[in-house]
C-alpha cells in the first residue's frame, strides 16, 4: 500500500512538473528528468517484477537515463548561471572597500568656499 502511496505521489508531482515547467530551460528540464526517473525507479521495485526480469529491465534503463539527462541538465543550469555571474557587476569586499575609501577621496579636488562669494 505505501508503495502505491509512494508512486501516486511521485506521478503526480510529475504531472504536475509537466504542466507548469519549461522543459525548454536546462533547469526546468532536470526537474522533470529526475522525477521521470522517481516514477520509473518506484516502477521498477513492484511486486511481480521478480518474474518478469525484462520488464524490470527495461524500467532502470529508463530510469538511468531520465537521471543522466537531470545531471547533463542540470550541468548546464549551472554553466548558464555561472555566467551571468561572471557578467554581474560584483560589489567590493567590505575590507577592500574600506581600503580604497582615503585613495577616492584623496583623488578628488579639494575646493574651499570663496570667503567673498559668502556674502554675496
Amino acid at each position: 500500500m505505501a508503495d502505491t502511496t509512494r508512486a501516486v505521489l511521485v506521478a503526480a508531482a510529475l504531472n504536475n512538473a509537466l504542466e507548469r515547467v519549461d522543459r525548454r530551460a536546462a533547469l526546468g528540464e532536470a526537474q522533470v528528468a529526475v522525477l521521470e526517473a522517481a516514477v520509473r525507479l518506484i516502477q521498477a521495485e513492484q511486486p511481480g517484477l521478480a518474474e518478469r526480469p525484462d520488464e524490470r529491465t527495461e524500467l532502470l534503463r529508463d530510469a538511468l537515463g531520465s537521471v543522466r539527462a537531470a545531471v547533463v541538465a542540470t550541468g548546464v543550469a549551472l554553466t548558464e548561471s555561472h555566467m551571468v555571474s561572471r557578467r554581474l557587476p560584483q560589489p567590493l569586499p567590505v575590507d577592500r572597500a574600506v581600503d580604497r575609501a582615503p585613495e577616492c577621496a584623496a583623488d578628488l579636488p579639494l575646493v574651499l568656499p570663496d570667503p567673498a562669494m559668502a556674502g554675496a
